[in-house]
Parts: C-alpha cells; sequence; structure tokens
C-alpha cells in the first residue's frame, strides 16, 4: 500500500497532492501542470511535502527513509546508457546498490520484464521505448521492488508497442509487484490498470474499479471530469 495522506506542495498557491492511497496497478489521470511530477517526487522523495506524511506498507518515511528502497521508478523519458546491452545497463544498475548476478540471473530478469532474448546483448541505442522501459523493469525485478511508479508511460507508443506494454505490465502483477502510473490519457492506458482515479486539483476526486469491466462511457465521464 502506497498513501500519501493529506500532503500539500504548494506551487503558486496550489496545493498537489492532498491525498493519494493505491494498491494493484492503478493509474491516476490528471490534468496538464504540477500534479503529475509531484504526486510521484512525493513518493521518490525528491519533492517534499510542507504537511501531512507520505507512508510506504504503513511505514511512515519520515521515521525510516530506507523503506523508499521497495520503490522503481520508470520516468516518461528513460535514461539508460545507450552504448551499453540491456543487460550491461542491468548488471550496472544492480552493482550500484550492492547487488551482484551471473549472466545468466540478469538474462532471466529480462526475460521476466519481457524483453526479448535476442535484445537482450543489443545496445540500448537501437531500443524502442518500450524495450527501455523493460529494462527498467527487469531493474526493479532484480532489486526485488515492491511498487513500480510510472509517469506518462504509454506517450507516444503506437497499438502495437501499447499492447505489448500492457502484457508487460501484467506480467510484472504475476511477479508480485504493484503500480502506480499518472497519465493524461485514459484511454491509451486504462488496459493496463485494475483501477482507475481522476485527480483535480491534487485530490483524487473518483476511482473506478474493475477496469475489465468499466464502460467507454464512464471513461469520458471521468476525463471530462478533470
Amino acid at each position: 500500500m502506497l498513501q500519501a495522506e493529506k500532503n500539500s506542495v504548494r506551487y503558486h498557491k496550489k496545493l498537489a497532492p492532498k491525498y493519494l492511497n493505491t494498491k494493484e496497478t492503478f493509474c491516476v489521470l490528471r490534468q496538464n501542470g504540477i500534479e503529475k511530477t509531484t504526486t510521484v517526487n512525493v513518493f521518490l522523495g525528491v519533492t517534499k511535502p510542507a504537511e501531512g506524511d507520505t507512508l510506504i506498507n504503513s511505514i511512515s518515511v519520515k521515521t525510516n527513509q530506507k523503506v523508499r528502497s521497495s520503490l522503481a521508478y520508470i520516468p516518461e523519458t528513460v535514461q539508460l546508457y545507450t552504448n551499453l546491452s540491456g543487460l550491461e545497463n542491468l548488471d550496472l544498475f544492480c552493482q550500484s546498490v550492492g547487488k551482484f548476478y551471473t549472466e545468466y540471473e540478469l538474462f532471466k530478469f529480462l526475460l521476466d520484464a519481457s524483453l526479448k532474448g535476442e535484445a537482450c546483448h543489443k545496445k540500448l541505442k537501437t531500443y524502442s521505448k518500450v524495450m527501455r522501459q523493460k529494462v527498467v523493469m527487469a531493474i526493479a525485478l532484480a532489486r526485488n521492488a515492491s511498487y513500480i511508479l510510472m509517469s506518462e508511460p504509454n506517450s507516444d507508443l503506437d497499438s502495437k508497442a501499447e499492447i505489448d506494454f500492457s502484457n508487460a505490465c501484467q506480467k510484472l502483477l504475476g511477479e508480485g509487484i504493484q503500480v502506480l502510473k499518472v497519465a493524461n490519457d485514459i484511454f491509451k492506458t486504462v488496459d493496463t490498470c485494475t483501477k482507475i482515479g481522476a485527480m483535480k486539483e491534487g485530490t483524487l476526486i473518483h476511482i473506478s474499479d474493475e477496469m475489465p469491466r468499466i464502460k467507454r462511457q464512464e471513461l469520458q465521464e471521468v476525463s471530462h471530469a478533470v
């Protein structure tokens, strides 16, 4: 469980986010502006709320900063070392946090993140956006992260890439990793979510459950609400 309880961050006299509570694969639909970055950064510790508290697995980050080690982050633009292969990037990031794996174990993490075997040894500069995202997913698996936070992961993806990314997210759930996503386009993210919430002026104003059964009309109503 990730919780941001009564948090407020002041930007030009606006507050965001006031409350966020998520589990499973939860997508937050929000307006353009500060909420996208702030919502994620509060959990990551990049942005410090003026008030309130942030809890990860019911543990306050005020009293235990190490609890953030259970988080992984996929930004809108994934920054990796383009002259290294997917496997080499994974190995480098693992070693940077004191985790050492055999080549076979690293290869397995990449496969578990839905990266095709033949791509693991290719340089990142030949990767598509989805393939780079999968390397970060593999890093999360190798770090034994419990949650992945994603910012606009579906932007700039074509229909085929969106399906590929959706399948990769579903596989993460099977590995026991829960996902929190923030996005603009509700129709591009609905297939990867079990729940979706609409955020307006820093507050969740609507939550839709049972995403496979949700009607397009309700999606439009949620979209118009923000």
